[in-house]
């Protein structure tokens, strides 16, 4: 059994609001789980079966061993900071081999972060308005070692959104309260992400799948901006980078550092790349071509 995700739209600005209740936005994969006649079934956003993938989730904690189906967030959480980090998530989500698998029950354990229920002892719950929904969950559902039950704070998403830059958090999520479970975009549910401000200089951009290559002064911050990337944006960076091109391969063009810009990201890696980069603005030497992205 698997329902259609509800998308959630997102916001400019954290925000306050009687009718809201704000969760802290976890930066992890989106996951429902079927509970169903005793055995369990786990399906990405897209409806993809990854049940094998998290084996340390198949035992829920569902009062009464009724049918259950839950919306969540499963991530990595540090033992030794509690920090959730989304490199180790993807170190799981790309293992193939059974032994890797059960190995990394004890190695690199994940949380399921669970924030809504959809579905319970026969009945379609996706109706019902998400504080009736939310109610039921805290009901019927414990929490444990693997599961937890996703906090919520009512009406005062300003102060829970600084609490997560704190927290060093992806952001807060914001949800009415009288909202059903629908597949459709709405305003209903809000996201509201924390990013992080970076000067770059562009170096070169992909031919195919077209992307915009960048690094910092350091070298010690990389990436590829590539959602979204309109035509008109990027027959702009095109013409501005011209008098710029010093060489080419199969896959890219490269630029002298000459073409400076403006980036936000959500996150970084090990390695120095960073997560879902977003242009700000890109420009050149000469003040005069700047061209601002928002």
């Amino acid at each position: 059994m698997f329902f259609a995700p509800m998308p959630l739209e997102q916001a400019d600005a954290p925000f306050d609001n009687d009718d809201f209740l704000f969760e802290p936005k976890i930066d992890g994969q989106r996951l429902e789980l079927a509970f169903i006649q005793g055995r369990t079934h786990l399906f990405t956003r897209h409806g993809n079966d990854v049940t094998r993938q998290y084996p340390e989730l198949h035992f829920v904690p569902v009062a009464d061993g009724h049918d259950v189906v839950l919306d969540g967030e499963v991530a990595y959480v540090n033992p030794e900071n509690g920090l959730i980090q989304f490199e180790p998530l993807m170190q799981r989500v790309r293992m193939k081999k059974k032994s890797q698998i059960n190995d990394a029950k004890s190695r690199i354990p994940v949380r399921y972060f669970v924030f809504d229920i959809l579905y319970y002892n026969g009945e379609d719950l996706r109706d019902q308005p998400l504080s009736a929904r939310k109610e039921l969950l805290a009901n019927v559902m414990t929490g444990n070692q693997y599961f937890k039950l996703m906090t919520a704070q009512h009406r005062r998403g300003t102060a829970l959104f600084q609490a997560a830059k704190q927290l060093q958090l992806d952001g807060i999520v914001g949800k009415r309260k009288s909202s059903p479970y629908i597949e459709l975009p709405s305003d209903n549910w809000q996201t509201i992400n924390i990013y992080h401000p970076a000067e770059v200089s562009f170096v070169g951009y992909r031919k195919h799948r077209f992307g915009w290559l960048f690094r910092n002064a350091s070298g010690t911050i990389n990436g590829v901006i590539e959602h979204p990337v309109s035509h008109a944006s990027q027959e702009t960076f095109l013409e501005l980078t011209k008098p710029y091109i010093s060489g080419e391969d199969r896959n890219h063009v490269y630029l002298e550092a000459a073409i400076k810009g403006r980036i936000r990201f959500r996150s970084g890696t090990r390695n120095g790349m960073v997560r879902l980069p977003e242009l700000i603005e890109i420009g050149s030497s000469n003040p005069n071509r700047s061209i601002s992205m928002h």
